[in-house]
């Protein structure tokens, strides 16, 4: 069960930390501003660190000793890692249509 809450849970924080720094980005002004770039680039960074520290937590603290529970956990934890993936995308695409005019809007 850790092999799939733990992932989830990881992505939830790492889409929390995209958006405080999709925040702290500054509005640039000019005829080329590249501020809506940084925070996608930021949005989507996150995703692939969330999803692969999330693994590798998972997979380095809470392996289990005996070998009938290593086989299940060692399953679980890739599908857990891309359940945790799709919900910060979907949360993410989810945030950028309610948030659309502000700085969350840039993520898509």
């Amino acid at each position: 069960m850790l092999g799939y809450i733990l992932p989830v849970s990881i992505s939830v924080i790492a889409l929390v930390i995209a958006a405080i720094i999709s925040m702290l980005i500054q509005y640039e002004s000019g005829t080329k501003p590249r501020d809506a770039q940084k925070r996608k680039m930021w949005f989507w960074m996150l995703a692939f660190i969330g999803a692969a520290a999330a693994f590798f937590i998972s997979w380095s603290a809470f392996m289990p000793k005996k070998a009938v529970e290593k086989f299940a956990f060692e399953s679980a934890l890739p599908i857990g890692t891309g359940i945790g993936f799709v919900v910060y995308i979907l949360l993410g695409f989810l945030l950028s249509r309610m948030f659309r005019n502000g700085k969350l809007g840039n993520w898509f």
